[in-house]
């Protein structure tokens, strides 16, 4: 198989993603739409890297909007590095914002469940104290 001559089935393989995912991506805008030869697309192997670059993102929280920006950060040439450390920086403070409210969540429930509650009335009342 040349460089540019894989199917989407043996790149959904490679990269650990199925077919639809790699479609998606295409109408979405992450990655670009292939050439095709016959009807079918043929992707080079520079894909596979594509794909575990959206995935690796996708992990770390990023909505797809979010990719999006990540992804068009290349076009900044030089202040590339900038354009994404500040989108990771953005999106650090989100997930910690997020982590401290699940943790004050959680006191609220260990509150709730340390005490017994003699109606719904009150175990109501324990987890809206803040």
């Amino acid at each position: 198989m040349s460089r540019s001559d894989l199917g989407i089935g043996e790149v959904a393989r490679r990269a650990g993603v199925r077919p639809s995912a790699i479609r998606y991506y295409e109408e979405v805008g992450l990655l670009a739409e292939p050439p095709r030869v016959g009807g079918k697309r043929r992707y080079d192997e520079g894909v596979v890297r594509s794909l575990a670059n959206i995935e690796g993102i996708k992990r770390a929280g990023f909505t797809l909007g979010e990719m999006r920006s990540y992804f068009q950060c290349s076009r900044y040439g030089d202040d590339a590095q900038a354009c994404h450390r500040a989108l990771v920086r953005r999106k650090l403070e989100e997930v910690e914002g997020t982590i401290s409210r699940l943790l004050r969540a959680k006191d609220q429930l260990e509150t709730a469940l340390s005490h017994e509650c003699g109606s719904a009335e009150e175990c109501v009342a324990l987890l809206s104290r803040t």
